[in-house]
């Protein structure tokens, strides 16, 4: 089995380059991102394809897998974050050289449609990755996981449940009590159905695995969940952690006297499960959303409503 890879510390001032491996982004938008990375004293670097587009895609395939292994090589580069999501990224996924990024650990984040990158980082190269925007990094809660995990290393790092949005309340809910530890995993569900039959997809077994989604009607999660469980061994998790499905209630499709809720379609799926499950803790697709390590060891407490990380997320020897 391949060893565990894991990125040095970053310290202020490293380079991070700002890529976009799915759909297409605009100047303001790279501005935008490129304040933020600076906002945490890193640097923030691109090449001009960062602005590329073809449709829905920023740029053409091979233009993408390109744009990151460029960067992937540059040993001035110290990280790899993604812009935003979109669609696009497993188009690009049998495009990279996974030797090459095994043997120079970087650190990368994305979430959403980057989601297939997170998980084929790991099965691929055994990677740890950062499953996040960055727009979280310009919250609290994103500012301090940067802090003590990746400028530093803080033993027992918990993520906790907290209110997300002004306005808005997100009740997390219990679907099993307890504890589980495990690799934690997951990702948008749109895109873990999308890797089934891959060599992309991690396994599930004994795994904490952590699913969010956004913009789909609660018969499609029923149908994507239903697919993960037939065609995978998520049955087979030590623990569930579900995130907010934004704009996927029935009634953000005024469907509400033809629909299952999602809380029956999770209570369905999930509740004859003899492992610690949760739903609504604060990740997905939010202004203010946790950063959650991806492919660490870590503990699921739904009692506490938290996420302990049991694993340092860089590799200190090489600090």
């Amino acid at each position: 089995m391949l060893s565990k890879q894991k990125t040095k510390k970053l310290n202020k001032g490293d380079k991070v380059a700002l890529i976009t491996p799915a759909g297409p982004i605009n100047e303001d938008e790279l501005y935008k991102a490129a304040e933020i990375v600076k906002n945490i004293n890193l640097t923030p670097v691109w090449n001009k394809s960062v602005l590329e587009k073809k449709g829905y895609l920023a740029g053409d395939d091979q233009a993408r897998a390109e744009e990151l292994m460029y960067f992937w090589k540059k040993t001035d580069i110290k990280a790899l974050f993604c812009v935003r999501g979109g669609y696009g990224t497993t188009r690009i996924l049998n495009l990279l050289d996974y030797k090459l990024i095994r043997q120079n650990p970087k650190l990368f984040m994305g979430f959403s449609d980057i989601t297939a990158l997170n998980a084929a980082l790991l099965t691929k190269a055994n990677l740890v990755s950062l499953h996040g925007s960055l727009k979280s990094l310009r919250f609290s809660q994103g500012k301090d996981f940067f802090e003590k995990n990746i400028f530093s290393s803080t033993d027992g790092y918990e993520i906790k449940f907290f209110e997300t949005e002004e306005g808005q309340t997100h009740e997390i809910k219990t679907i099993k009590k307890g504890k589980a530890q495990g690799e934690l995993v997951g990702g948008n569900l749109s895109l873990l159905v999308s890797l089934i039959g891959t060599e992309y997809l991690p396994k599930f077994e004994n795994k904490i695995v952590f699913i969010e989604e956004i913009s789909e009607p609660p018969y499609k999660i029923d149908r994507m969940l239903t697919h993960l469980f037939m065609a995978t061994d998520i049955s087979q998790a030590s623990g569930i952690v579900l995130g907010i499905f934004n704009k996927c209630r029935a009634e953000d499709y005024n469907i509400q006297n033809r629909s299952l809720t999602l809380n029956e379609i999770f209570e369905e799926k999930f509740s004859g499960l003899n492992i610690p499950v949760m739903y609504n803790f604060p990740f997905g697709h939010l202004k203010n959303s946790h950063i959650l390590p991806y492919g660490t060891k870590v503990e699921l407490d739904t009692g506490k409503q938290s996420i302990l990380i049991k694993e340092s997320i860089t590799d200190e020897k090489n600090s």
